[in-house]
């Protein structure tokens, strides 16, 4: 994978897995989170189990949906806002120096 557009990964709200090829040249994934290599900005990070989870290796969340997960099997029953992934908690660390524009608008946050 070369490119990842902006808003590839729009309202995928049903990801339950993300895996990117270790010999990948443009792209790195930490855990649940998948980040350009140089400059370190946010592609895409799933939620698991309403909770996100922003690798400490990222330095930019872009003004871009980036998010998937959020729902599971028990969740497809239950009456959500929207089909934006549900996040119930957000951890970003102290390695993020800037959150683009409406950095936020990507999910429903309780």
């Amino acid at each position: 994978m070369e490119k990842i557009e902006k808003n590839a990964f729009f309202e995928c709200a049903y990801v339950y897995d993300i895996n990117l090829n270790t010999n990948n040249k443009v792209y790195k994934q930490d855990d649940t989170c998948i980040y350009e290599s140089d400059s370190k900005r946010l592609v895409l990070s799933m939620v698991q189990n309403h909770k996100l989870t922003i690798s400490e290796q990222v330095k930019i969340i872009p003004n871009a949906r980036t998010i998937v997960g959020g729902f599971d099997e028990n969740d497809k029953n239950k009456v959500y806002p929207s089909d934006y992934p549900y996040i119930e908690r957000a951890d970003i660390p102290a390695s993020v120096t800037t959150l683009e524009g409406f950095w936020d608008s990507f999910c429903e946050t309780n």
